[in-house]
């Protein structure tokens, strides 16, 4: 199923009822992890008779980790996408789980030929499981592992060809790890782009068989844009935003070689093993304050376990937020003091 082109909102219970107003809306996504599939809100079922379609968004299943899929969570986000009658579902190239450690964020995945094979496999498992269609999100970058052998246009590239997986593409996300890695500044990017809409052929960036590429829908807000890609794309042809190549082809050309090919990305018995082990430091090292793996900078794993503490601050303090327009406004004060500066 291909969706129009048009804007879509994100589905939450605070913004149900502007969602519920705009019937112009062509999607909504659903933070999947949010959503029990036996008891889905009233509301989203009012979207599914309007006609709205609904795509589960998932961010827990860990698809770059080097340990096993849990099985729950595939049942949970398959059985989401049956009841929401979804025409695909979407996830991210990331990890948030290593040794019974979890960050709750999402996390990159070195770019490697062995944590690319990884990658590959656990996909394609995901994509055997789900009922729909699977869409790949590329995430913002914290940091970046000592060990990257590929670009991120690169490693990007070689999954969707050998997974025939969608791309949800953020182009914000692109732009941030563009700037970080390559220093691109936001004046030499804005002079890249060009319009949105118009196909962009780039063999460096889009896929080592140079397919045409075309945007099929762009969501837009302030600093944020996302580009869907048709979930029915053969292997091998995505979908991008021009801009999007752009600043792609930029980051791949500070660093151009040639992809690695099927054959080079076979998978050695202990690479999960090896990917577990760095894995595993890097959590330790930003969750419980260990010494970070060989090779990665101290502060910055410093700013990304304060990244991470502000961020489960923030969502535990939105989880009394309600109260405090009623006569427990003292516990949400409370809460505030004495976890951090939420709200």
């Amino acid at each position: 199923m291909r969706l129009p082109a048009g804007i879509g909102i994100a589905w939450r219970r605070e913004t149900a009822w502007l969602i519920q107003c705009r019937p112009d809306l062509v999607f909504s996504e659903v933070l999947a992890e949010n959503v029990d599939p036996r008891d889905p809100p009233a509301p989203l079922a009012a979207l599914l008779e309007r006609g709205t379609p609904l795509i589960p968004h998932g961010v827990g299943l860990s698809l770059g980790g080097a340990e096993a899929l849990a099985p729950a969570r595939l049942e949970h986000l398959a059985a989401l996408a049956q009841v929401l009658r979804a025409p695909f579902v979407s996830e991210h190239v990331a990890f948030v789980r290593a040794g019974g450690l979890d960050s709750g964020h999402l996390l990159p995945v070195p770019r490697t030929r062995e944590a690319l094979r990884v990658l590959i496999e656990n996909v394609q498992q995901a994509a055997r499981t789900l009922p729909v269609p699977l869409v790949l999100e590329n995430i913002a970058t914290l940091f970046e592992w000592p060990e990257n052998e590929l670009s991120e246009a690169e490693f990007l590239s070689v999954l969707f060809e050998e997974t025939g997986a969608g791309w949800l593409l953020d182009a914000s996300n692109l732009y941030a790890n563009v700037k970080i890695t390559a220093g691109i500044s936001t004046r030499s990017w804005s002079g890249r782009r060009s319009s949105e809409s118009r196909t962009f052929t780039s063999p460096a960036a889009a896929s080592p068989t140079g397919s045409t590429m075309t945007p099929t829908r762009i969501r837009s807000a302030k600093g944020r844009s996302r580009c869907w890609n048709g979930c029915c794309a053969e292997p091998g042809r995505g979908r991008f935003c021009s801009s999007a190549i752009a600043i792609s082809a930029a980051a791949a050309s500070s660093k151009r070689s040639s992809p690695p090919s099927p054959r080079s990305l076979a998978m050695p018995p202990d690479a999960r093993a090896r990917l577990l082990d760095r894995q595993r430091a890097l959590l330790r090292s930003v969750l419980e304050g260990a010494a970070p793996p060989q090779g990665l900078d101290a502060e910055r794993l410093k700013r990304v376990a304060a990244t991470l503490h502000d961020k489960r601050v923030r969502s535990q303090c939105n989880a009394v937020r309600p109260v405090q327009r009623g006569r427990d406004s003292a516990l949400h004060r409370w809460w505030r003091r004495v976890f951090g500066r939420g709200g």
